[in-house]
C-alpha cells in the first residue's frame, strides 16, 4: 500500500476502535470507526476497491487531504474530507496518540476517596481519616503494644516509614520492639533489659543497647528481628567500657553513639563495619550523639561543659554549631539524610541549620527532632504537642493537619513527633491514647 502524502497509522485508545491516519498535509483520518456511518466497510484507507474504483473516508471535520494510490486497474483513489468525528488537528503531520483508558475508571480509591487523573496514572484524594495510595490506610493509628506492655516509646522510622523501632515497658522491664505491618509488633530479645535506638533506611538492620546486671551497657544489633553482632566500647588499659549506639547509616556500615571515658562521662564514638570504637573528639565534659546523615559522614548531637549543639564531619572533626546571639548552648537532634539540614533547639526555640549557616528559628517554642531526606519537612514538638514545619506553611500543630484530613484526633494527645519518612509524608511519635502512653503513626497526602 502506498500513500503519496506520507501518512502514519495507529489504533485509537479505548474510546474508539478505529484507525487513525496522520498525513503530511496536516490532517488526520479515522477509519473503521463504527460510529461514523459514512465510512466504507472493510479494507484500509487508500487501498483499491475490488473494482478498482475510488474510495472516500471520513476524517477531521473541515479538513481534507488528497492523494493517489495504485489500483488494480491503474485508477486512482482519493481521500476527501467527510462529516465523521474529529480525530484532532495536526501540525506538519505530527499527531499525538489519542488518550488511553481512563486510570480512574473504575475508581481505584477506596473508602469514598476521589480519583484524579495524573498523566497515565492517578492520585487519590482521601477522605474520612483515610490515607495511602488508594485510601486503605488510616491517617492516624496507634502501633500495637507488645504482649504485657503498659507503655511504649518510639525511637526511629525507616526511610519509607513502613518500619518502626522503639521500647516497651513489659513487666517493668524495657524491651525493644520492631514493627512492620506484615508482622505487627515484635520483641527484639537480648535476654535482659535493652533498647532499640535506630534502624537502616530499608528497616532490616536495627541497633541498640543491652544492659547487664551490673548496670553497664553494650551495643547490640538485630537483622530482620534476629540478634546479631555487638559494638564494644572504648578500651582503657585493656578494659572495655560501656557503649550505647544511637544512630546508624542507611546501609548499616556506620554506627555512632556514646562510650564512657575514664571518669565515666559519655564520649561520642563511631564504629565502621563493626570495628573498634573511634573517639570523635574532646573539649567537652560530656558528648551525646543524636543524629546521622544517610552516608554516615555527618553526625550531630549536643555537649555539656561547655554546653553546645555539635556536629562532626571527617573533614572538620568535632565543632560547635552557631546559635542566635545571646543564646548559650543548644541541641542538635537530627540531620537530613543528605546531610545538608540539621535540626534542633536553641534558646527554647525550634531551629534548623542549613549547610553550616546561622540557625533559622522555626517560629515555635520547642524543638525540632527530625527532618525528611532533603530537610524540606521538619517535625518535632511545640508547647507539649507534635508539630510539623515546611517552607510553604511554616510551623503547624500536627493535630490540626490531621483533623483537616478527617482523622480522629480527639481521642489522642500527640505529645511529640520523633521521626519522619524520607518523603516527609509519614510521621511517627509518642503520645497518649486512652490514658496509656502509645506510639502513633500519621500519614499525610
Amino acid at each position: 500500500m502506498s500513500l503519496g502524502l506520507g501518512c502514519r497509522f495507529w489504533v485509537l485508545g479505548a474510546l474508539t476502535s478505529g484507525l487513525v491516519v496522520a498525513c503530511s498535509s496536516g490532517s488526520d483520518r479515522a477509519f473503521g470507526d463504527p460510529s461514523q456511518p459514512n465510512q466504507p466497510s472493510g479494507g484500509a484507507a487508500g487501498e483499491p476497491s475490488a473494482s478498482g474504483g475510488s474510495r472516500t473516508s471520513a476524517g477531521a471535520s473541515g479538513a481534507s487531504a488528497a492523494g493517489t494510490s495504485g489500483s488494480t486497474n491503474g485508477g486512482s483513489s482519493s481521500l476527501a474530507a467527510g462529516d465523521g468525528g474529529m480525530a484532532g488537528d495536526c501540525a506538519a503531520g505530527e499527531c499525538e496518540q489519542e488518550p488511553g483508558p481512563n486510570p480512574c475508571a473504575p475508581n481505584p480509591c477506596k473508602n469514598e476517596g476521589v480519583c484524579h487523573e495524573s498523566g497515565e496514572s492517578f492520585v487519590c484524594e482521601c477522605t474520612g481519616g483515610f490515607a495511602g495510595t488508594t485510601c486503605t490506610q488510616q491517617a492516624l493509628e496507634a502501633l500495637p503494644l507488645l504482649p504485657g506492655a503498659t507503655s511504649c516509646d518510639l525511637a526511629a522510622l525507616s526511610g519509607s516509614g513502613a518500619v518502626a523501632v522503639g521500647d516497651c515497658n513489659v513487666d517493668s522491664v524495657r524491651t525493644p520492639f520492631w514493627w512492620k505491618p506484615a508482622i505487627g509488633t515484635k520483641a527484639l530479645s537480648t535476654g535482659f533489659e535493652s533498647g532499640a535506638t535506630a534502624l537502616t533506611s530499608d528497616g532490616t538492620f536495627v541497633v541498640g543497647y543491652s544492659r547487664s546486671t551490673d548496670g553497664s551497657t553494650s551495643g547490640v544489633s538485630w537483622f530482620n528481628g534476629q540478634q546479631g553482632s555487638g559494638y564494644q566500647g572504648l578500651v582503657y588499659n585493656g578494659q572495655t567500657v560501656s557503649s550505647r549506639p544511637s544512630v546508624v547509616s542507611d546501609d548499616g556500615m556506620v554506627v555512632a553513639g556514646e562510650s564512657e571515658s575514664l571518669n565515666g562521662s559519655p564520649r561520642a564514638v563511631r564504629w565502621v563495619d563493626h570495628g573498634e570504637a573511634v573517639l570523635l573528639g574532646t573539649g567537652h565534659g560530656e558528648i551525646y550523639v543524636k543524629g546521622m546523615s544517610g552516608d554516615g559522614k555527618v553526625i550531630v548531637g549536643y555537649a555539656y561543659d561547655p554546653d553546645a549543639a555539635i556536629v562532626w564531619t571527617p573533614e572538620g572533626g568535632l565543632a560547635n554549631l552557631p546559635v542566635p546571639e545571646g543564646v548559650e548552648g543548644g541541641v542538635a537532634f537530627g540531620v537530613s539524610r543528605d546531610g545538608r539540614v540539621i535540626v534542633g533547639e536553641a534558646g527554647g526555640q525550634a531551629v534548623r541549620w542549613v549547610a553550616g549557616a546561622a540557625p533559622q528559628e522555626l517560629g515555635v517554642m520547642g524543638s525540632a527532632r527530625a527532618a525528611s531526606k532533603t530537610g524540606d519537612v521538619i517535625v518535632g514538638r511545640s508547647g507539649g504537642e507534635a508539630m510539623i514545619w515546611d517552607e510553604d506553611h511554616g510551623a503547624r500543630l500536627l493535630s490540626d493537619v490531621l483533623f483537616e484530613l478527617g482523622a480522629d484526633v480527639m481521642s489522642w494527645t500527640l505529645s511529640e513527633a520523633v521521626a519522619v519518612s524520607a518523603d516527609g509524608r509519614v510521621i511517627a511519635g509518642n503520645g497518649s491514647f486512652g490514658g496509656m502512653d502509645r506510639v502513633w503513626l500519621a500519614r499525610l497526602p
